[in-house]
């Protein structure tokens, strides 16, 4: 029984690894001279690891791909005439480690079921012409197409040396075999799929936004069937995971091993399916995913709040919406949340125990939520001239008393468009 179950743990410990959405590419790529190349001759190799997380099976833009630990690695040596002029030496390309986002053309082909990409790196080399040493530039392009139906990589490798305005270019053919593993599947486009990433939410606003709230690496996101998981991976370097090549039975996500500076933060905030968090706080699980009436779901993404959060201004602040800035839109909040409000009522308490950043509309910091404090907003940008003229001079003329019947006024009509010309 022990034996069995330590069978099984390796076998979801492997499927972690060559986990359902991710594609690993691993080469390594002779480089040798051309055929009837004269006497230049080259001996060496690049290695080369790439691996892609596929986010739609139908990979028809670039966004559909996601890119991390590209590495490329050349060296070797070189002798012969280039031009006319004897060299010899060594080559190595400079280092290269990109953990996310690396610049490489890619193209994921569904009806051939293979991947093409470009790689390019430079490099620079020490050489020798008779008995002067001479440094140089070389350049090496990989142009490779992956086939998952021969686990085959197939194409060439041009390799350019420029050394004293002379250039010498050779150009190998590449034929690797067994470079994908058997237990990586293509992606089928006619499958369900669902994928998604993981985000910072620094500002603890439920929203991806700004360039600061980047994707959360090594996160294991597992595929569900009710309470008993299916798959699982690791998001990548960008944040990312997927799963594809699914039945259309009904599957939840959950994202476990969070870093100890991070939490779940709040789920389904705004109307921006896009940009919002999909998981329960509490337990880190989305709600079960139906592909009865869409074959995949994309974006369903978890936002991780800092466990440490702490609001910057934490006396009197005028960004209601913690988005960093004060603007119209900050009093606009305030004035639509009390324009939901039952008649009468011109009010909001705030409950003792609500969670950090649910307070951020009480902007005065008395523990209620009233037009006091969309006025102070509006204060806010007058002392700073953020409003035009003429509402300048509208806020200038009106006393306290006045201003209050003037946001009260709109509360009661619940006119967006006055509201939004005041500001």
């Amino acid at each position: 029984m022990i034996r069995r179950k330590r069978r099984c743990f390796e076998q979801l410990e492997r499927r972690c690894v060559l986990a359902v959405g991710l594609i690993p590419i691993d080469l390594l790529i002779p480089l040798s001279s051309n055929e009837n190349s004269g006497e230049f001759t080259v001996d060496g190799s690049v290695a080369v690891k790439l691996n892609a997380m596929v986010l739609d099976p139908k990979a028809d833009e670039v966004s559909d791909v996601s890119l991390t630990g590209y590495e490329f690695n050349g060296s070797g040596t070189f002798a012969g005439p280039i031009e006319g002029v004897d060299f010899s030496g060594s080559f190595v390309t400079d280092p290269i480690e990109s953990p996310n986002s690396p610049d490489i053309p890619i193209q994921v082909n569904p009806s051939t079921q293979s991947i093409d990409f470009v790689l390019t790196q430079t490099g620079t080399f020490e050489a020798s012409s008779g008995l002067l040493p001479v440094t140089g530039t070389f350049t090496i392009v990989a142009e490779l197409t992956v086939d998952f139906n021969t686990r085959e990589a197939i194409g060439q490798t041009t390799t350019t040396f420029i050394a004293l305005d002379r250039v010498e270019t050779q150009v190998s053919p590449v034929r690797l075999a067994n470079v994908i593993p058997l237990s990586v599947e293509f992606p089928d486009a006619t499958k369900s799929f669902v994928s998604g990433r993981t985000f910072v939410d620094r500002n603890n606003s439920g929203r991806r936004g700004g360039a600061n709230e980047t994707g959360v690496a090594e996160i294991l996101a597992s595929l569900m069937n009710g309470s008993t998981q299916l798959e699982s991976v690791t998001t990548d370097a960008n944040g990312f995971y997927s799963f594809y090549n699914l039945d259309a039975e009904s599957r939840s996500i959950r994202f476990r091993e969070l870093p100890s500076e991070l939490d779940f933060g709040k789920m389904r905030v705004g109307n921006d399916a896009s940009i919002d968090s999909d998981a329960d706080s509490r337990t880190g699980i989305t709600s079960p995913l139906e592909f009865n009436t869409q074959l995949g779901h994309e974006n369903i993404d978890v936002g991780f709040r800092l466990t440490d959060f702490e609001w910057e201004n934490p006396n009197l602040s005028t960004d209601v919406n913690n988005d960093r800035s004060t603007t119209a839109s900050d009093a606009l909040a305030i004035i639509n949340l009390l324009s939901r409000l039952e008649a009468g009522v011109n009010s909001l308490e705030l409950p003792e125990n609500r969670e950090p950043g649910e307070d951020f509309v009480d902007v005065d910091r008395n523990g209620v939520v009233n037009a006091a404090d969309a006025l102070a907003v509006i204060f806010a940008l007058y002392e700073e001239s953020l409003l035009g003229s003429v509402e300048q001079e509208i806020v200038h003329e009106l006393d306290e008393l006045e201003r209050d019947l003037l946001v009260e006024r709109f509360l009661r009509k619940q006119d967006s468009d006055q509201v939004t010309s005041l500001f």
